[in-house]
């Protein structure tokens, strides 16, 4: 199985108010921390990261709030 790549990536500035510009495909944690997504639907969840691991989910906002990890960045596939 083939999986495509992500070729675009934002880095993001957490916010409990304002949305990402698109919803991202995954979520990239620069360091080790939590961050505190939200989906399309509103729920938030902590995923609680490592350096360099990448959250394949859906991502409308991450929430500055309670969010630790530093340098998020968010993935697309276009």
């Amino acid at each position: 199985m083939q999986i495509d790549p992500y070729n675009v990536w934002v880095p993001v500035t957490a916010s409990d108010t304002v949305d990402l510009p698109n919803i991202a495909d995954a979520l990239y944690a620069g360091s080790n921390g939590v961050i505190q997504a939200v989906s399309q639907d509103g729920t938030v969840v902590a995923f609680h990261c490592v350096t360099g691991v990448v959250i394949p989910i859906k991502v409308k906002r991450v929430n500055s709030t309670s969010t630790t990890a530093n340098n998020v960045v968010a993935l697309y596939r276009q």
